[in-house]
C-alpha cells in the first residue's frame, strides 16, 4: 500500500561560515607560528573573547590591545591583528563547490557570529562564493549571537519560508541543536571532514526535497 510520508521540503540553506566555508582555526595556528607565541593560548584568546566581538560589545581594536597584552610576542604582525586573521583564512573547497553547484537550484543564505569588519573583509576579498545570497545575518550587526533565539527569529524574518523549510548548517553542535529546538532542519558540519560532511548534507536534501 501507499506510504503516506509528509515530507520537509528544503526551500532555503543557511550556511555558517567559520568552520564551514572557511577554517578559522589555521589561521589562528599560523598567527601563533608567525609571532612564535603557544597555538593554544592563541585559540583559547580568541574563544574567550569571541563572543564579546562577535555580539558587537568588545571592536577588534579593543581586542587587538588585549591579545598583545596577554600573549605579549616579542613582535607584532605587520598589518592589524583582525586584517591578518582574514589574510590567514584557508578556504574549505568542498563547501565553496557545493554552493556553486546548487546556487541556481536552492536560495542561499549566511548565518554567522561575526563582527561587520570581518565580514565585510571576508566579502570583498572574495573568501567566500561570489553568489547572490538571498539573506546575511551577522551576529554583530544585530547585537545577538547563535545559539540566542533572537537570532534565529530574526534569520527567519528576513526570509519567506518557515522554519522547517529551512536547511542550517553549523560546526557547533550547540547552534545545530539550537536550530533544531526552533524548528529548523539543522546539520553539524565536521570541517576536519568536509568531503564527508558535504555528502551528509547532499543525502538530507536528496530525501527532503
Amino acid at each position: 500500500h501507499a506510504k503516506i510520508t509528509f515530507m520537509k521540503k528544503i526551500k532555503f540553506i543557511y550556511f555558517d561560515l567559520g568552520g564551514v566555508l572557511i577554517d578559522h582555526i589555521s589561521s589562528l595556528k599560523k598567527i601563533a607560528l608567525e609571532l612564535n607565541i603557544s597555538e593554544e593560548e592563541t585559540i583559547n584568546l580568541f574563544q574567550k573573547y569571541g563572543d564579546d566581538i562577535d555580539r558587537g560589545t568588545l571592536s577588534w581594536e579593543n581586542f587587538e590591545d588585549i591579545f598583545y597584552k596577554k600573549l605579549n610576542p616579542q613582535y607584532k604582525l605587520k598589518s592589524s591583528l583582525h586584517e591578518s586573521f582574514v589574510e590567514n583564512f584557508i578556504i574549505i573547497q568542498k563547501t565553496h563547490d557545493f554552493i556553486n553547484e546548487i546556487k541556481e537550484k536552492i536560495d542561499i543564505g549566511i548565518l554567522s557570529n561575526n563582527s561587520g569588519e570581518i565580514f565585510d573583509m571576508i566579502q570583498s576579498k572574495k573568501i567566500i562564493p561570489d553568489i547572490n545570497y538571498k539573506s546575511i545575518v551577522i551576529s554583530a550587526k544585530i547585537d545577538v549571537i547563535k545559539p540566542e533565539k533572537e537570532i534565529y527569529d530574526y534569520a527567519i524574518d528576513q526570509i519567506s519560508f518557515n522554519p522547517n523549510e529551512v536547511l542550517f548548517i553549523d560546526d557547533k553542535e550547540e547552534n545545530v541543536n539550537a536550530a533544531r529546538s526552533f524548528g529548523w532542519n539543522s546539520i553539524v558540519f565536521d570541517t576536519q571532514k568536509p568531503a564527508e560532511s558535504v555528502d551528509r548534507i547532499k543525502e538530507y536534501l536528496a530525501d527532503n526535497s
